[in-house]
């Protein structure tokens, strides 16, 4: 897989930078809009949830409600992008595949890295952001946050690989991501805590640790450790040990889905370029 991307560095530099100054090309604010985006996500939903819902404090003693959207929020960003764009990869460069001699896992790659570089400046703004607005104090624990923000890329890279021929040769893949999508954003705790799950779960009998099976949970509690901490009464802590369990199967998760994504993309290159 290394072997043949390799080569193509340099074109996939340029993929990249195609899509971050299109996307936005024609617009007024250009690139600010993916800052001004998740912003005015986050604060309409915190509005909803802390205003008009009335989520009790209680619940977030140690941080505010948009402090701890914010970790969630604009991880989520990078993989819905990732994958609803990546996924569309192929059909949206089909004249250009045609006419180029080059590796096909170029496309969709290009569009993962170009929202892990939104989601990045995103970060690099927002979160200094929330740290003087709140008067948090600077946390040299957020760097970890790169490497939290890679290895969820490596996720998403997997996925889309996986998705993005099958997207051409079966056109319902973009209807139905979009649907578990939407499901796996909900079954993810990004606008409640951690501990709600785990709490239903205990009631039913089942082990707390089922919802660390999401990847996504490990990933977005590891980002809130990251940026805020953890303080010990907090009602959202976890265990240390079952915090380890979620970063470590976020991790490994991670990393093999490149290599499974890549091995079904190449079972189906020759009929979805075909197929073009």
């Amino acid at each position: 897989m290394i072997k043949q991307i390799w080569p193509y560095r340099r074109l996939l530099r340029e993929l990249v930078r195609r899509d971050l100054r299109t996307r936005y090309k024609v617009s007024i604010l250009g690139f600010f809009w993916s800052l001004l985006r998740p912003f005015l996500a986050m604060v309409i939903i915190a509005t909803v949830f802390t205003v008009i819902a009335e989520m009790p404090h209680a619940s977030f003693p140690h941080i505010s409600y948009f402090a701890f959207l914010l970790c969630g929020y604009l991880p989520w960003t990078l993989l819905t992008g990732g994958l609803m764009e990546g996924t569309q990869a192929l059909l949206m460069n089909a004249q250009l595949i045609k006419k180029v001699a080059c590796p096909r896992v170029l496309f969709p790659l290009g569009v993962v890295l170009s929202h892990l570089v939104n989601t990045f400046l995103a970060f690099v703004v927002l979160l200094p952001l929330t740290y003087l607005v709140f008067g948090y104090p600077i946390r040299f624990s957020c760097l970890f946050l790169l490497p939290l923000l890679i290895c969820e890329t490596f996720l998403v890279i997997g996925v889309v690989w996986a998705l993005s021929g099958l997207n051409v040769l079966y056109r319902d893949v973009t209807q139905i991501l979009d649907f578990l999508l939407l499901a796996w954003f909900y079954a993810t705790p990004i606008l409640y805590s951690i501990n709600m799950p785990m709490g239903v779960l205990g009631r039913w009998g089942l082990p707390e640790w089922l919802v660390l099976l999401n990847p996504m949970s490990g990933m977005i509690y590891a980002a809130r450790w990251a940026c805020f901490g953890l303080a010990e009464n907090a009602p959202w802590r976890m265990p240390s040990g079952t915090f380890l369990f979620g970063l470590s199967f976020f991790v490994a998760v991670s990393l093999a889905a490149p290599v499974v994504g890549y091995a079904i993309f190449r079972r189906v290159e020759t009929r979805a370029v075909d197929a073009l």
